[in-house]
Parts: structure tokens; sequence; C-alpha cells
């Protein structure tokens, strides 16, 4: 399949597609693999036309094309088709997805219409836009950046928010990276905390917490010993 897809920057506000990488992969893959005009195909031993905005796909065939496991994109699809996001018709062999709303996502708009224009004076053709080609460009990198800046779940819980930018500083900067983000994990699990940045977080208040935590628990160590050491002391003294 050629051609490409507008892919909007309210993607990051569906809160399923954004749940983690896996759900963001599987759903860029259902727009890229739609069709975009009428095409005749063969489901359920029977020729149909799909319309815009459906394809014909199977779990396997999405299973190891994202490289995820097959039962996750079971789940991913279930919760694309229970928030209405999509119809998935099923067969022995395959199903039919179709993409609820599709023209919302690809609708065409002359905005984002180009005129393409081959340049003789080189060997190459130059793709020459209209006046709004520097918003398009302009539109297609904040894209890309949105996409890149999306942040993946860590933590037993799930509740740590962490860019991947950010989860390589924090390896770089403390050894006990692990540690820290389990700290703020259970802190949200169990207080209901809320922040902006979670990179931030850690950085700030959660390394103090858990060299003060660490502090109590060798100091509480020691005066446990040293009472035990006192105790045996006595018990030495009373023996003479």
């Amino acid at each position: 399949m050629e051609g490409w897809i507008k892919l909007h920057r309210k993607l990051l506000d569906n809160p399923i597609a954004t749940k983690d990488s896996d759900y963001l992969a599987v759903w860029i893959y259902l727009l890229l693999n739609s069709t975009h005009k009428k095409t005749n195909a063969l489901f359920r031993g029977k020729r149909i036309i799909l319309q815009e905005g459906e394809l014909i796909t199977g779990i396997i065939s999405i299973s190891k094309k994202l490289k995820v496991n097959k039962d996750k994109i079971q789940r991913i699809l279930k919760s694309f088709e229970n928030d209405k996001q999509i119809n998935q018709q099923t067969s022995n062999k395959n199903r039919l997805i179709s993409i609820i709303n599709w023209n919302n996502y690809q609708d065409n708009d002359k905005q984002f219409d180009k005129q393409v224009i081959n340049n003789c004076e080189t060997t190459d053709k130059q793709v020459i836009t209209n006046k709004n080609d520097k918003n398009i460009k302009n539109d297609k990198n904040n894209i890309v950046a949105s996409v890149k800046a999306s942040k993946s779940k860590y933590g037993e819980y799930k509740n740590v928010l962490l860019k991947d930018e950010e989860l390589q500083k924090l390896k770089e900067e403390y050894k006990n990276w692990e540690e820290l983000i389990k700290y703020l994990d259970e802190y949200i699990e169990m207080k209901g905390y809320k922040a902006k940045s979670h990179y931030l977080c850690i950085k700030k208040w959660v390394v103090d917490a858990v060299k003060k935590r660490k502090n109590i628990k060798e100091n509480n160590s020691t005066t446990i010993i040293n009472e035990l050491i006192k105790q045996i002391e006595e018990e030495e003294n009373e023996k003479k």
C-alpha cells in the first residue's frame, strides 16, 4: 500500500490510543492500512466493496508486523471497539475492521492539497506545494515531535509516566533508578498524587525521599545492634 495519511495532534488526546506504545502502534497500523477509496475485496467467501476507512486483516498479521503479543492485540482491538472507535466483523481466517468517523481523521482539506509539478531542469522530480506548504511542513514536524514526546508507563502499577529520553537520563544519573520509579509508583497508588512531570518529581524530591528512607532503616538497624550489644554486656557484668 502506497501513499500517506494525516496524523492529527489530537491523537494525543485519545485515551485509548495513548494508553501505551503498543496501543498507539496498533491505532496507527489501522490508519495506515485502511483503504482511502472504495476497493473490491473478498471476505467470508464473498465479494465485497471496502469503504473508506476499512481494512481486512488478522490478529496474527498485526502481531507479526508490530512484534506485539497476539493476546494483547486482541485486547487492544476490543478496547477500541468498546470505546466506539472501530467496528469489527470476524471470520475463521481474518476480520473486517471499520474505523468509525474515518472522515474526521482523513477528510480532504484544502489546506493540505498539493500541486505536483515536474521540473525538467533536474533529473529528479520536485514537489512544489501551494502557499500553505510552510504551514503543512510545520504541522508535520509538530506531529512527529508530539509522537516522539509521548510517554510510556512504568512501575508495578503503571503510574509513572516518562518519555524515553527522560528514562535514559535517570538510568545515566542514578544507579538506583528502578528503586526511584518504584517509590513514586507506589506513592501515586497510595496517595493519588498528581503532577505534570514525573521526571521532575523524581529529580526534585523522590531522590531525597529514598535517601531518607534508607538512612532511617540504617539508623534503626544500628540502634537495634547497639541495644543488643548493651544487653550482652549487661549480662556479662551480672555473671561477674
